[in-house]
């Protein structure tokens, strides 16, 4: 009988698994005696198993240059090679081929040598001598049914610490965005202030032309900034997202030129956009994101030229990407970013998810296009697929839940010339924000008051009433905008509510205050958009609570 350390506690399954299924199985035996290498073929026919290719050679040399080309199912290994002994034959094969199944063939009944063996990565151990035919298929057939539980379970492992890893850089790259927000709220507003001084003081195009270029250079500079922090933020999923009804062709249609002018003209665009695809419910900002940083990493794969194909379609929840996602929904709109260029190996695969991994030189990417768009795509409740090889390519698969809702059609701007009228409270701990918030306001013609934090604010309100509306910070110390915000609504219950948070809403449990009226500005916002929010809460307020 054969002994073996591994099969025996297996020997039921094995053999059911032998009975059922034939094998057909490519095997390269490790093994300087011929004698054994023929006896093995033997028995292997002797179980009717013809189908299987036995491969030999005749060193762990030989069997290391064999494994980087060659396909094998089940690695057979001597112990005793001419040019490794024992664990460190064990060792070096694991090492040359580590999702190989390896079953261990020696002429020593070592029970010691044996645990050492499955411990380096050997699937079984077999004692020659004491094989039989129908034994040596079911530990081969045992080791490949083992090997592939082993390689799902470190998969999943690999899964679920990657998923730990990009949770915990979610949650900083979000309090780094956040931080970075409030700063660029300041910087956006007041250069809108010294635009304003400047067209006061040179009322002569020709005098403040330069100056009010170099101004708009700083706002310019720090759109750019809040792009770059919209995507951490997009990647730690905590974008302020505005979703709407999406028509995906549409949006693809719409965008496509200035991807042609991105991929210059040496790429070639091509368009397979099924009618059929239908609408989706998003951010219409992160779907043209989310094809920029597609085309743009399309583009640099292809260094030589090729083709970038932007196909749509429809899957159901059954198809084979999306089974394992959790989801009500029963139907998805799918988008496809195909290009002809250099492919990636699985190195790369494994990481282009990550924030700040790249492949570019130093200074030709921020490593979070990827990031973001799987951010975008989770946040969306869809799911993100890719199929890349060296030489051959990649393509991303994006999958949408799809919407049978209509497009509605967006709000009227209002009239953001007409002066403010009104008192109004800004609360924000920042010091920088609070005094540039307070002096737009004032400019647009409101009273303004100013308080540090919630404790404060009460404070004022007690002294100065009335209020018609409260500008505040949602992540204070000592009490937050949002406990502010109810508070003050419990006790004027006309008041005009206007929330600031370089977060998304959906992390700050807003629910009940927006319910009553309260309206959410994500930093950093525009001059015009803090008016606008501003006017909107006072003349609320004038017209009393809602309900």
């Amino acid at each position: 009988m054969m002994a073996s350390s591994g099969a025996a506690a297996t020997g039921a399954v094995a053999s059911d698994s032998a009975r059922q299924t034939p094998v057909k199985r490519l095997l390269l035996v490790v093994e300087d005696n011929p004698g054994d290498v023929r006896l093995l073929r033997e028995m292997l026919h002797a179980q009717g198993s013809h189908d299987s290719i036995l491969t030999q050679v005749e060193s762990m040399g030989e069997a290391e240059r064999y494994l980087t080309s060659g396909t094998v199912d089940v690695i057979l290994l001597d112990l005793g090679l001419p040019d490794a002994q024992g664990l460190d034959a064990v060792r070096r094969a694991h090492a040359a081929a580590p999702h190989i199944p390896l079953v261990v063939l020696t002429r020593l009944d070592d029970e010691s040598l044996a645990v050492q063996a499955l411990q380096e990565g050997a699937q079984d151990y077999l004692i020659k001598g004491q094989i039989e035919s129908r034994s040596l298929l079911r530990a081969l057939r045992y080791a490949i049914e083992r090997k592939v539980l082993e390689d799902g379970r470190r998969a999943g492992e690999s899964q679920l610490l990657q998923a730990q890893k990009l949770e915990s850089v979610g949650r900083l790259a979000g309090g780094i965005a956040h931080d970075f927000n409030n700063m660029l709220f300041a910087i956006s507003g007041y250069a809108e202030l010294l635009t304003q001084d400047l067209v006061a003081a040179h009322p002569s195009e020709l005098d403040r032309s330069g100056l009010l270029q170099s101004v708009k250079a700083i706002s310019d500079a720090a759109k750019r900034a809040g792009a770059l922090t919209g995507q951490l933020l997009a990647f730690s999923r905590q974008q302020m997202v505005v979703a709407q009804v999406v028509d995906m062709n549409a949006a693809i249609t719409t965008i496509a030129p200035m991807i042609r002018q991105l991929i210059g003209e040496h790429l070639r665009l091509t368009l397979d956009l099924d009618p059929g695809a239908g609408r989706i419910l998003a951010d219409p900002s992160q779907i043209d994101q989310i094809l920029v940083n597609l085309v743009v990493n399309a583009r640099d794969a292809m260094p030589a030229g090729g083709t970038v194909t932007i196909k749509t379609g429809t899957a159901s929840a059954s198809h084979a990407d999306l089974a394992d996602l959790v989801t009500d929904a029963a139907a998805f709109v799918s988008m496809e970013v195909t290009d002809t260029g250099v492919g990636m190996d699985l190195a790369t695969r494994e990481h282009m998810f990550e924030p700040f991994f790249t492949t570019k030189d130093i200074g030709k990417g921020t490593g979070l296009g990827l990031a973001t768009t799987h951010g975008i795509v989770d946040q969306a409740g869809g799911r993100i697929k890719v199929r890349s090889e060296p030489g051959q390519g990649s393509t991303f698969r994006l999958f949408f839940p799809r919407v049978t809702d209509s497009i509605e059609a967006g709000p009227a701007i209002q009239d953001m010339h007409v002066a403010g009228v009104g008192r109004v409270l800004v609360v924000e701990d920042d010091a920088a924000v609070r005094e540039m918030v307070g002096r737009l306001l004032e400019r647009a013609g409101y009273d303004v008051l100013e308080a540090t934090d919630g404790v404060e604010a009460m404070a004022v309100t007690r002294l100065k009433p009335p209020l018609d509306a409260i500008v505040t910070d949602v992540v204070m110390p000592n009490m937050s905008g949002v406990a502010l915000a109810e508070a003050m609504i419990d006790r004027y219950p006309s008041i005009g509510v206007v929330l600031l948070s370089g977060y998304a809403p959906d992390h700050l449990d807003l629910e009940r205050v927006m319910a009553q009226g309260a309206i959410f500005v994500a930093k950093p916002v525009s001059a015009e958009g803090l008016m606008q929010a501003v006017r909107v809460a006072v003349d609320a307020s004038r017209v009393g609570p809602p309900g």
